[in-house]
């Protein structure tokens, strides 16, 4: 299953870092803050390796590389940027609205927020 949103329903949170950086998702857009390629993967499929764009990495292991390095993975690091204070979920600022969420689908096909996180210190 791929998780996908559209751009006038959006802006969205990254799966990976979760902070609010994608106008689309599953649309392979790449999250300015962890250099993740949105292919639509998210909670329902997080230990999956789908070799796409992402090569190698599962959304899980590029969460704990996020928490360890700031960035999906080390060579992905020389890219990305800190949030901007709007892209931070629950930020009053956030788009205007501050109640923007990324989309969790289960197996069951019910949608769920993802919770939010900090961007490591290095």
């Amino acid at each position: 299953m791929i998780v996908r949103g559209s751009a006038e329903a959006g802006p969205y949170r990254c799966p990976c870092c979760r902070f609010i950086t994608l106008a689309e998702r599953g649309a392979f857009e790449i999250c300015d803050v962890c250099y993740w390629e949105d292919d639509g993967q998210d909670e329902h499929d997080a230990d999956e390796v789908r070799g796409g764009p992402n090569h190698d990495l599962s959304l899980r292991q590029a969460r704990q590389n996020f928490e360890a390095i700031g960035a999906c993975n080390e060579y992905c690091a020389q890219f990305v940027r800190d949030p901007l204070p709007e892209e931070h979920p629950g930020s009053e600022t956030s788009f205007g609205t501050g109640t923007l969420h990324s989309l969790s689908v289960s197996a069951a096909g019910t949608e769920a927020a993802s919770p939010g996180l900090s961007r490591p210190r290095h």
